[in-house]
């Protein structure tokens, strides 16, 4: 099985990601806060990533048990993240 179209959507998703990000300040010269940017990327980065893995696991592996693994790995991912915001 050849792995670089799964790495080229991971690579992608990353630049993306990588871009979307910013911390910039507002109009009224305060900064917004840091972790709000960090999770803008992060949830975008998580679409972008069940969006490709859907796309290659339906034309390249034929396979939805793939896919499957990868939402649940990114929506545990998300459901730690916000358990640790909390604490």
């Amino acid at each position: 099985m050849d792995y670089i179209p799964v790495a080229r959507a991971r690579y992608r998703s990353s630049v993306f990601n990588n871009r979307y990000i910013s911390c910039k300040g507002s109009k009224s010269g305060k900064s917004n806060n840091a972790l709000k940017s960090i999770n803008k990327g992060f949830y975008s980065s998580a679409a972008i990533s069940i969006t490709a893995f859907g796309i290659l696991s339906f034309f390249y592996l034929h396979d939805w048990r793939s896919f499957l693994s990868v939402v649940v790995g990114i929506v545990l991912a998300i459901v730690l993240d916000e358990i640790t915001t909390l604490h």
